[in-house]
């Protein structure tokens, strides 16, 4: 395949699998988590780059959105965000922020 951000997703994610299947003995014994540590540097890096892809993706629909075309569920997370930050009485308000994290947790899943 000849597209480079989805062949980057599909590699981010094969080496995140092989990192979370490795095991890590900080998980079982707390106190090695103080210790310099490999895997737990390399995860700590797969995180921070899925993290700035989810970003550039959000980034994305923010400059494309339209209220009358709702693509998926970022745009709808937008939809939400902005329309309740105009309207006062409402009791759930989405913050920007918590976008990326939402976003972030649906890929995850």
């Amino acid at each position: 395949h000849d597209d480079q951000e989805l062949l980057s997703l599909v590699n981010l994610t094969d080496e995140f699998g092989k990192v979370t299947a490795s095991g890590n003995l900080a998980d079982f014994i707390p106190m090695l988590q103080y210790l310099p540590n490999r895997t737990m540097k390399v995860f700590v890096d797969l995180n921070r780059r899925f993290q700035t892809f989810i970003q550039k993706i959000i980034n994305e629909h923010y400059k494309s959105f339209d209220k009358n075309n709702i693509r998926d569920i970022t745009d709808s997370l937008i939809d939400q965000c902005q329309g309740k930050k105009t309207d006062e009485n409402a009791n759930i308000q989405i913050s920007d922020e918590k976008i990326v994290n939402l976003v972030n947790d649906i890929f995850g899943a």
